[in-house]
């Protein structure tokens, strides 16, 4: 891989990050921030991620390395379950309520002509631990999926799409984020 070919827009680079989520009182929550950074400073981020390194062992690991780093490392989960992966084609920033379903609506915003991204989204229910803010991110909070799509956020890169399909997922299949295999797997991200 040269530098010619990323200029030409011929490499596809990889990403991962987290979803995370919570059970309160029989709903849903998932947790949320306002990315301070380019791009898309000022938009909500549902899924806290980053470039996956040569040193990550896996791409779970990366997403769990990359989660911790953007929500401040003290969160607990388990149940880690793959969303889905992303791009690198459209974004997808708003969403739509259409009864108790989400519906993404992709954006017309273009997407760089020099870099492409393919990510790997993973969502894990927390049991522990609350985010800190930090450069990259403020104004944490948890919100149900569906209050998110009445509030009309803008979010960041694909994050309207993973959460709906995060959503559909949950809520049409209520034994994803409960596998006992993957569940009695704690991990707690750690510098």
């Amino acid at each position: 891989m040269g530098e010619e070919e990323i200029a030409r827009g011929e490499i596809v680079i990889a990403s991962a990050g987290m979803l995370f989520y919570r059970r309160r009182l029989g709903e849903i929550e998932v947790l949320t921030a306002i990315r301070q950074n380019e791009p898309w400073a000022g938009c909500t981020t549902v899924d806290f991620g980053g470039l996956v390194k040569p040193s990550d062992r896996n791409v779970a690991w990366a997403a769990i390395r990359e989660g911790g780093e953007e929500t401040g490392g003290k969160l607990q989960f388990h149940g880690l379950r793959l969303v889905g992966d992303y791009g690198p084609q459209n974004f997808w920033h708003k969403l739509k309520r259409q009864g108790q379903d989400l519906i993404a609506i992709p954006t017309e915003t273009p997407i760089s002509g020099k870099y492409h991204f393919v990510h790997l989204i993973y969502a894990a229910e927390v049991f522990a631990g609350e985010p800190a803010e930090n450069p990259e991110m403020l104004y944490f909070r948890w919100a149900k999926p569906l209050d998110l799509a009445d509030e009309g956020c803008m979010f960041a890169f694909e994050g309207a799409l993973v959460l709906a399909e995060f959503w559909h997922k949950i809520r049409n299949h209520p034994s994803w984020g409960r596998d006992p295999e993957v569940a009695s797997w704690i991990v707690t991200p750690r510098d």
